[in-house]
């Protein structure tokens, strides 16, 4: 018995999606006003659309700071059943963003001539930026907050929920973008007007789906302040630098192109940007979809869980960019009509494409260090992937003519061989320590190395069960536990493993951690699944109403939660996870146990559910 991906692979899944449409809440909006403007207004509105992209990203900056640190700070908090404090993050978030995006909107619209006059770089754009510009200041709000309900619906587990919103914006925005443009003839500040509402209104729906009953995060104005704001930040800094440095990246290079290849270069790089923010579904939705799993591995140092989900990340993210690359290759022609540009656009499409399978490195990347409490490292590759690199290639390139468009891939070559040194230096200097660090992602290995550690997954019948107990004799007699120790261990296993199959017949497999440290021992479950915690019943003090069926299969239950020292059940992520420890070497009332009552126990239960069969 090895940790496989199963269960690690069917949650990664089944997460993946549904996060990938959450990241293209901003960017197909963008992309749905592009492709209007061109063909309505012209070649001119489509190149100032463009030139707001910074401005939108400034937006997503704040967004996402606060819901990205909020999210990661709930993860380890729901990760260890403190459903209080993973609250109030939410509730924090909340709060900051509205106050913060209602401060935004009031100077955005005082302000709103001399930001288009220098987005549009005193261009003869600057009608268009300004009309684009007005009306997405006037709706900042709901696009500041909209990342809220996306991120905290992914940490309840309701995939279905966040692709509902995302159908919202797409057919709101495009069924606006037709009404404002063509039928009421709105221009630019009808397809700004487009965007913001169908953000609004996907809002408005991602917070009605978080107040439903069973919600963990229904509002609750008493929790309402700015406690753990500073961790906020921290921990969304990050994305937010990430946004940030887009915005910068994108105004200078708009700037360079312009000047470089003209305004027919510059209608090109509208489109190549536009693509390019679309691609962010694939390299930045797919490590958002794993991050919060990491950050709850991570808090338990569970690094076999981690390395999987890096693997799963990394196979999903390349099958999708090379079908995407793919695509926009054949289809080259078709965007070219689609945009009405003059010339082909094959040559810079290859060039974005290349560039991408090196954007999904390093997000991927990124994401794992800020999850894994490494922020600055996470923010130092950001750095170069979003600003250093793209910025240094297009200047050196800018005289190249057409082969400008190269400073896409060679920029992500550049950004990749600069996070790999980065990486080196704690990996290398971590050798002179007792606990080295692996040279790719800086993980410590100690409790592996020493064999304190056992990681394996079952699909839990009944043989795979009692398997699994032999497994973990051995394992206890390799760390010189007691036979006491031992087999409290091997009972845990088999009781809790024979009640969560019964609660979820349809339970195909279980990751399983069990530890043996000096002060403690004890185990580690995850399943997927509805929520279900087998002690439940005892710490409500409802054992007493059962019937004398129920009170033999819970047994074990009871005299196990009788033998622990720690006890806790969380459910996040669509995942229950269990942990009990046990103290090692101190005295713990025993319920009445022998050192050979586990096994009969079990084996009694199993006779008297075969008998009912």
């Amino acid at each position: 018995m090895l940790r496989d991906d199963h269960f690690l692979r069917r949650e990664y899944g089944r997460t993946l999606i549904p996060v990938m449409f959450s990241v293209l809440a901003g960017t197909i909006n963008t992309l749905i006003d592009s492709a209007f403007v061109a063909q309505r207004i012209g070649n001119d509105a489509l190149a100032a659309v463009n030139m707001c992209g910074p401005l939108y990203q400034v937006i997503c900056t704040l967004g996402s700071l606060l819901a990205g640190g909020a999210s990661i700070l709930s993860s380890r908090e729901a990760g260890r059943d403190e459903m209080e404090k993973s609250r109030g993050y939410y509730h924090t978030a909340l709060l900051l963003g509205s106050a913060f995006g209602a401060a935004a909107t009031a100077a955005g619209l005082w302000l709103c001539g001399p930001v288009s006059a220098l987005l549009s770089q005193g261009s003869g754009l600057t009608g268009y930026v300004y009309d684009y510009c007005f009306a997405t200041f006037a709706g900042l709000i709901p696009v500041v907050i909209a990342y809220i309900p996306l991120y905290y619906l992914q940490l309840e587990g309701k995939g279905k929920e966040i692709m509902i919103m995302m159908g919202i914006v797409i057919g709101v925005d495009f069924v606006l973008d037709a009404v404002f443009l063509y039928g009421l003839d709105l221009g630019m500040g009808g397809a700004a007007a487009a965007s913001v509402l169908s953000m609004a209104a996907s809002c408005v729906y991602g917070f009605f789906m978080l107040q439903r009953e069973h919600s963990a995060y229904r509002f609750d104005a008493r929790l309402l302040g700015i406690r753990g704001w500073r961790e906020i930040i921290k921990y969304g800094s990050p994305v937010a630098v990430g946004n940030f440095l887009d915005a910068l990246r994108l105004f200078l290079l708009n700037s360079l192109i312009l000047r470089a290849l003209g305004a027919e270069g510059a209608a090109v790089w509208a489109v190549l940007n536009s693509l390019s923010e679309l691609s962010l579904c694939i390299s930045s939705g797919v490590p958002q979809a794993a991050g919060p799993m990491i950050a709850v591995f991570h808090s338990v140092r569970e690094n076999s869980g981690i390395r999987i989900l890096m693997r799963l990340q990394m196979r999903a993210g390349l099958a999708l960019t090379s079908a995407y690359v793919l695509a926009l290759l054949l289809f080259s022609r078709g965007i070219q009509a689609l945009f009405a540009l003059p010339k082909p656009v094959f040559l810079p499409l290859l060039c974005l494409g290349i560039s991408l399978f090196f954007e999904l490195i390093c997000s991927v990347w990124s994401s794992f260090f800020n999850s894994t409490d490494q922020i600055m490292l996470s923010n130092i590759l950001v750095g170069m992937k979003r600003f250093l690199f793209p910025l240094a290639a297009a200047f050196v390139l800018s005289v190249s003519g057409e082969l400008l468009w190269a400073f896409l891939p060679v920029s992500g070559m550049l950004s990749v061989v600069g996070g790999a040194a980065a990486v080196a230096v704690p990996a290398f200097d971590s050798r002179r320590t007792d606990h080295p660090l692996s040279g790719i992602l800086l993980l410590d290995d100690y409790l592996e190395r020493e064999g304190l550690v056992l990681d394996f997954s079952i699909a839990p019948s009944e043989q795979n069960i009692c398997e699994a107990s032999e497994r973990i004799r051995d394992f206890c007699i390799g760390n010189h536990m007691d036979p006491k120790g031992m087999n409290r261990i091997s009972m845990a296993i088999e009781e809790l493993l024979m009640v969560m199959k019964e609660a979820n017949p349809e339970m195909k497999s279980v990751d399983l951690r069990v530890f043996a440290l000096e002060e403690a021992t004890g185990i580690r479950i995850r399943c997927a699944g509805e929520r279900y915690d087998p002690f439940e019943r005892r710490r409500a003090g409802k054992m007493a109403e059962e019937n004398e069926e129920t009170e033999l299969f819970f047994l074990g239950v009871s005299m196990l939660q009788n033998l622990a020292q720690e006890i806790s059940h969380s459910y996040t992520l669509g995942m229950n996870t269990l942990y009990m420890s046990f103290l090692r070497n101190g005295k713990k009332e025993n319920y009445g146990l022998d050192e050979n009552d586990g096994g009969a126990l079990a084996d009694r239960r199993m006779r008297a559910g075969r008998a009912d069969q």
